[in-house]
């Protein structure tokens, strides 16, 4: 495999993990809602997993692709996770799982950074003689 590749296969399992942790949870959430308001939950558990279904598809598809849009788009993963943890939202009250998401997506963004943003080419003759 490219030495390219690495870093954006490294990503893309760092981000997939994030995702199938959102759709396990989503998808107990909505079958079995564990709250006084069964359709509050339920609604909650399938909007979780539809957000992870949504970063699972980035991921696999158009990330793997090396398409700038999706990276972008997947910086909801971090943002999501900070939220939850700096209003100290559910799932749990440890809140250690969140912390794990933040690093797995931060991970998943920033290892292959140079992919998606490659430095740009310097010219033939090099920039040394460009600002004498």
């Amino acid at each position: 495999m490219h030495e390219r590749k690495w870093p954006l296969l490294i990503g893309r399992i760092c981000l997939g993990i994030v995702s199938a942790g959102l759709l396990v949870f989503g998808a107990i959430v909505a079958a079995v809602p564990m709250g006084a308001d069964v359709g509050l939950y339920r609604a909650n558990g399938l909007a979780t997993f539809g957000l992870g279904l949504f970063g699972g598809l980035l991921a696999l598809v158009p990330y793997w692709r090396v398409e700038r849009w999706a990276w972008y788009a997947l910086w909801f993963y971090p943002l999501f996770w900070a939220a939850h943890l700096i209003g100290q939202l559910p799932p749990g009250t440890d809140h250690i799982h969140q912390v794990v998401f933040i690093a797995l997506s931060l991970a998943g963004l920033l290892l292959p950074v140079r992919t998606f943003f490659p430095r740009a080419k310097s010219s033939e003759h090099g920039d040394e003689g460009a600002a004498t």
